[in-house]
């Protein structure tokens, strides 16, 4: 067994694991059952449709989720059956055309994060056109866009395989088989951030060969096409050493006065800038909305664990307390590196901006009251947590700590399938059982 996990490749593994128990997960999550599935199923069809027929209409698709996840009447009352065998005559009669979609939730509002779903669904269309057949197919192309992406880039990896093995597994879980915009996201902010590791790595700009500026570029566009949540990525971009380190010589060539000029210059520019955001938003009220939601324990309930709760709430608290452990370990012990310490500030920034921006549209939205939010969960936040390897990785090189590759392999490996097996029977069983919402209500 030792022998074996040595030499397996983690790519592999990945791939193997996510395709398994992602295939499983398309037939035992209760239909329309991961998060706003009526929503994004809609989205897709559209994508390839010619007439747009009534039934696919996100009003009329997004109502059937509702019935399906009990939110309109009892999940008892939906029928399965019927979802699957039904064929939709106005989709049975649609012909095939490429549509340039839009999606408010994405920054550029130009919709291709569907197009991977899109494509399930177009098959599905093709094979049997009802509701459940377009959905399982959905399901599935999205699955295998997201294990053949990331197993490249897990394999493309420097930073740490076994850790992007841990972040980009158990975190996407209710994602990795769904319609969902998020899979795209997902693949490109991994991407984003791995390409921005590894310019971490170099002191100048000169370094970068041309290949490298190219995919850079085309991995900052890509980001232009996800959720909006996404963008805060780029905060991290500054905290490069080939920028960082080039304006703190800058500075420390300059005189005393001019120094001085500077430090005074910046203090004014941020006055301002305070100045119009508590114009703008009431920056008191945000902090106290802020504080109430996750750092006041009479207020906060439920919603501080779960901010952080990185597996599903429909299970036990102590599988989520396993993947921390066991993903905590495997950062320090994998793949130590000496990161430059601004860029490991940035990363940790970076983190934050998400995290305040995210909360800080919700504020807005909700009308800049001091009341608790409640729409900001941990999925915004689980992608981030690859900004916090950096630091993780440098106290581990600076303390000379390293882990056995087979006992990392082994504890990653178990870690998941645990995990994993757990969620699918719990989702089966909540789901096709119970009569209850499968993958987000505990």
């Amino acid at each position: 067994m030792k022998n074996f996990l040595s030499k397996i490749k983690t790519e592999r593994v990945y791939v193997f694991l996510i395709l398994l128990f992602g295939m499983i997960s398309v037939f035992v999550t209760f239909p329309l059952g991961n998060g706003d599935e009526g929503y994004h199923l809609s989205k897709s069809y559209n994508i390839f449709s010619m007439n747009h027929p009534k039934s696919m209409k996100k009003t009329v698709v997004r109502q059937l989720e509702y019935q399906a996840i009990g939110l309109d009447g009892d999940m008892k009352d939906f029928d399965v059956e019927t979802f699957y065998i039904k064929k939709l005559k106005d989709v049975e009669k649609d012909s095939f055309r490429f549509n340039i979609a839009y999606d408010r939730n994405i920054t550029m509002q130009i919709d291709i994060a569907h197009i991977p779903a899109a494509i399930g669904v177009m098959v599905g269309r093709v094979i049997y056109p009802s509701y459940g057949i377009m959905l399982l197919c959905s399901r599935i192309s999205s699955l295998l866009f997201f294990a053949l992406c990331m197993g490249a880039i897990i394999k493309k990896s420097t930073v740490g395989k076994w850790t992007l093995f841990m972040l980009f597994s158990i975190p996407c879980i209710q994602k990795l088989a769904s319609p969902s915009y998020d899979v795209f996201s997902y693949v490109v902010f991994a991407m984003y951030s791995m390409n921005i590791f590894e310019l971490a790595k170099l002191r100048t700009i000169k370094e970068i060969s041309k290949q490298k500026i190219l995919y850079t570029l085309i991995t900052i566009i890509l980001l232009l096409f996800c959720k909006k949540n996404y963008l805060f990525a780029l905060a991290v971009i500054p905290f490069l050493p080939m920028f960082f380190l080039r304006i703190l010589e800058w500075l420390d060539n300059k005189k005393m006065s001019v120094k001085i000029v500077i430090f005074v210059t910046g203090i004014i520019v941020m006055l301002v800038l305070l100045v119009g955001l508590n114009y703008y938003l009431n920056l008191f009220s945000l902090f106290k909305a802020f504080m109430k939601s996750y750092f006041n324990m009479a207020t906060m309930g439920d919603r501080g664990k779960f901010l952080f709760s990185v597996v599903p709430t429909i299970l036990p608290e102590i599988f989520n307390l396993l993947w921390i452990v066991s993903t905590f370990l495997i950062v320090l012990g994998e793949n130590a590196y000496n990161w430059n310490r601004w860029f490991t500030y940035g990363g940790l920034l970076a983190y934050l901006v998400n995290w305040m921006g995210i909360f800080t549209g919700f504020y807005l939205i909700m009308g800049k009251t001091s009341d608790m939010i409640n729409e900001l969960d941990g999925r915004y936040l689980h992608p981030y947590m690859l900004y916090f390897v950096p630091a993780l990785q440098r106290f581990s090189k600076r303390n000379k700590i390293k882990v056995n590759s087979t006992t990392i392999a082994a504890l990653a490996i178990i870690t998941v399938v645990i995990i994993y097996s757990v969620y699918l029977f719990t989702c089966f069983y909540r789901g096709f059982i119970l009569n209850i919402t499968a993958t987000w209500v505990s």
